[in-house]
C-alpha cells in the first residue's frame, strides 16, 4: 500500500468537474384539464412532435 500510495502522490491533482448547463425542456408541461378533450391531445401531441422533430 505504501507503494501505491507513493505514486499517487507523484501524480497531479485531478481537475474539477466542469460546470453543469441546466437544459431547457424541448416540450412545455401538459395541465391536466386538456385531457378530457380528443381533438385538445390530438392537437397537443402534434406540436410537441413537431417540435421534437426540429429539437432532434
Amino acid at each position: 500500500t505504501e507503494r501505491i500510495l507513493l505514486r499517487l502522490k507523484q501524480h497531479e491533482l485531478p481537475l474539477p468537474p466542469p460546470n453543469l448547463v441546466p437544459l431547457k425542456a424541448p416540450v412545455p408541461d401538459i395541465s391536466t384539464s386538456i385531457m378530457e378533450e380528443k381533438a385538445s391531445i390530438l392537437h397537443l401531441l402534434e406540436v410537441d412532435l413537431n417540435n421534437l422533430t426540429g429539437y432532434a
